[in-house]
């Protein structure tokens, strides 16, 4: 699967013996980021904070607060939903449709560096409460 971002262009050429040849080259789109907030616990089952991971990276994010987030980790946010049943007396289970967990609010876009920066100022702090 291809990674979120890359578009892949191929170009034909010719070599020196004359044989077509054709090459593939990954051309990376910059990757937006965005300030969000994540919506409150909306039961006691939920948890405290949201826990996002995209290619090894673990994020542990704050409810209710603007944080800025890389693209890749609102379309996990996106795509992690709970799936919710009705069954009645005498049927079978059946799907009424699906929540998302984790939902959030887009608030406006941001830059990497923003992102940088908040990212090491949180993970100091993480380091601190650890001490």
């Amino acid at each position: 699967m291809p990674e979120a971002g890359n578009q892949e262009q191929s170009s034909n050429s010719q070599n020196e013996t004359g044989v077509q040849t054709k090459t593939r080259s990954k051309a990376k789109k910059a990757e937006e980021f965005w300030k969000v907030r994540f919506n409150a616990k909306s039961s006691a089952n939920d948890e405290d904070q949201v826990t996002l991971g995209c290619n090894g990276v673990l994020l542990k994010i704050e409810r209710e607060k603007d944080v800025i987030l890389p693209q890749r980790f609102l379309e996990v946010a996106d795509h992690t939903v709970s799936i919710q049943y009705v069954q009645k007396p005498g049927e079978k289970r059946k799907i009424a449709g699906k929540v998302q967990t984790f939902p959030y609010t887009r608030i406006e876009k941001s830059t990497r560096a923003k992102y940088l920066e908040m990212k090491k100022k949180g993970t100091s702090d993480t380091k601190k409460s650890m001490e």
